[in-house]
């Protein structure tokens, strides 16, 4: 069986990557593609947040 390695996200490391990540902002302009992209982005960070984040 292969070993698994799992990293772990500082808080502020995390709030350093989410910085660099433009924020959801949908309007009528807004393609489904641009609306499915951004949503994209913001369940992933969901994810790091949820799952990888901690304080020590």
């Amino acid at each position: 069986m292969k070993e698994q390695v799992v990293t772990r996200l500082e808080p502020d490391v995390y709030a350093a990557l989410e910085a660099n990540v433009p924020p959801p902002n949908v309007t009528t302009t807004t393609t489904e593609l641009q609306a499915g992209y951004q949503l994209g982005i913001q369940t992933v960070l969901k994810l790091l947040r949820d799952g990888f984040v901690i304080s020590r």
